[in-house]
């Protein structure tokens, strides 16, 4: 007679018996492959989302540099300062920041809007047409509007300082030699 206990507790053979005994195994690979592609695509939308934000506060940054309020002007600029960090950004982006600090900066080390810029590193430009150059008292013409008040003029200072500071930073992380009299500037 046959031993039926015997039979149930044998192990199992043959090519069904190898499948039964590795579907444990087998289910937590094919798991693990499917959670992969699903991991990516969190991690690229996270990115996403944080270029996302990144991009809404350069626009606000921006918008606070080009107003006319100094406050905003000098808010605008450390929060790009700030913006400026991010390790992912590249050249394209920094490029973009890059615009933020030659209004502020240019008008510093030209006394306003008269004569011409210093080299930052680029041919020298002479104003555009209608603003006055320092050519302009040897030639007759009357002299531009009355100063501003001297807390206006303090308030610019800041600005200008904390455009250096941008200026110097966004140089380096783009590789570039920042001139001498903005080295100055923004350790006033």
């Amino acid at each position: 007679m046959v031993d039926l206990t015997a039979l149930v507790a044998a192990p199992s053979t043959g090519f069904l018996g190898g499948i039964q005994d590795a579907a444990p195994a087998l289910t937590l690979l094919i798991a693990a492959i499917a959670i992969i592609p699903a991991w990516i695509t969190i991690v690229k939308s996270a990115r996403s989302s944080k270029q996302g934000r990144w991009w809404s506060e350069v626009q606000w940054a921006l918008d606070a540099v080009f107003s006319d309020n100094t406050v905003k002007q000098k808010a605008g600029i450390r929060t790009i300062l700030i913006l400026s960090r991010e390790k992912w950004l590249g050249q394209h982006e920094l490029e973009v920041l890059d615009a933020a600090w030659e209004q502020s900066l240019v008008q510093s080390a030209t006394g306003g809007l008269r004569g011409e810029a210093p080299s930052l590193g680029q041919e020298r430009e002479p104003f555009p047409e209608g603003i006055r150059g320092p050519e302009a008292a040897a030639n007759g013409e009357p002299d531009a509007p009355e100063a501003d008040s001297a807390a206006s003029r303090e308030a610019k200072g800041k600005v200008q300082i904390e455009a250096a500071k941008l200026k110097v930073a966004l140089d380096a992380r783009l590789a570039r030699e920042t001139p001498t009299w903005v080295q100055t500037k923004s350790k006033e």
